[in-house]
Order: C-alpha cells, then structure tokens, then sequence
C-alpha cells in the first residue's frame, strides 16, 4: 500500500482542510467527495482506488476532505455550501492550482457548480457526475428517498464508525466496493 502525503490549508477562521495530491500531469483536477471524506482510507476502496490512479496518471488529482469530516478539523459546524467553496479554494491555493478541472458525484459536485458559476476565470472545466438537486422526497421531487429511510439513516448515527455501521452499509454499498470486510474496514476505521 502506498503512504500518501497528506497536508492541511489552514482557513481564515482557524479550520484545517486536509488535502492530497497525486499525479504530475499537465491538467489539474478536483474531485469532491460526496457526503463521506477520508483523503488516506479512500484510496483503499477499489471503486475510487482504482478511480484515482487512473487519473494520476495523466493529471495531478487534488483530494480534500470537506470541514467537519475525514482528516479535516472535526469540531466545527457543518459547513454551508459557500464555506465549501471558500475552503476549495484554499486548498488550490495552497496547492498552486489556477484552472483545476472540477469534477464531484451527486452532492459534491455543489459546490463545483457554485464556484464555476461565481468565479469561471478559475476554472476549466466542470464534470458533474449524477448530480442530484436534494436527496429527500416531497411531493414535488419524487425521486427522493422517503422518510422512513431518513429516519433509519438518522438512527445509523447512532453506531457512525463502527463495525455494526459497516455491517448495516453493506446493503447498500456493497455492489459499488465489491466485498463485506471492504465496507466493514473502511466504514469503522474512517468514519471514527
């Protein structure tokens, strides 16, 4: 297993945002992460693993975890969609990235959007994989999960970084990482 490097921009209001880069190529990208966030675990699960490697290869991937997750400062609030893209753009500060391709799956691809929107001359491009414009169903958007699973979703909370969440995830992930000791180690070793 290789060992990353994985460094921290530190924000104007205090907060570290861990970040990796890996690759060398002549194209920056950005791919946010969704809801979850482990810069170091991440590479081990064979979905992204494999993912990321191949981008490496011909860009330098930047990775960071979003504030309040992951490697990134845990005791502040969750942040708001600006404050994401405030904490971006520190991190390619940081990095020396001008004109990143941004690239994020359903929610992380937010605040990709917003910072296009908000700022084109610092970005390339934009790829927006399976962007989803709210999670939860009402009688105007019935494609969101009903309430019954927010409601299970909010009790798994209760067990977050565990083994026994792990376990309970594998329904759901399991066709995406490939095997049940892949999901349990990755959910109870990067969650916690």
């Amino acid at each position: 297993m290789e060992i990353r490097d994985t460094r921290y921009a530190k924000t104007l209001d205090g907060v570290y945002i861990a970040y990796q880069t890996n690759g060398e190529g002549p194209v920056d990208i950005v791919w946010q992460l969704d809801w979850f966030g482990n810069v170091d675990l991440i590479w081990e699960a064979p979905l992204f693993g494999g993912f990321f490697t191949a981008l490496s290869r011909f860009s330098r991937l930047i990775l960071h975890d979003r504030r309040a997750t992951g490697l990134s400062s845990r005791n502040v609030p969750v942040p708001n969609l600006e404050t994401r893209v405030a904490d971006l753009v520190h991190v390619l500060d940081a990095v020396g990235s001008d004109r990143p391709v941004l690239c994020g799956g359903r929610e992380g691809g937010s605040p990709n959007a917003l910072l296009a929107a908000t700022d084109p001359e610092r970005v390339r491009s934009l790829v927006w994989f399976s962007p989803s414009v709210r999670s939860v169903w009402t009688p105007d958007y019935p494609w969101g999960v009903r309430p019954e699973y927010v409601e299970l979703d909010q009790r798994a909370l209760d067990v977050w970084g565990t083994a026994a969440y792990g376990k309970a995830l594998i329904f759901f992930v399991l066709p995406v990482v490939g095997s049940v000791a892949s999901v349990v180690a990755l959910t109870s070793r990067g969650s916690s």
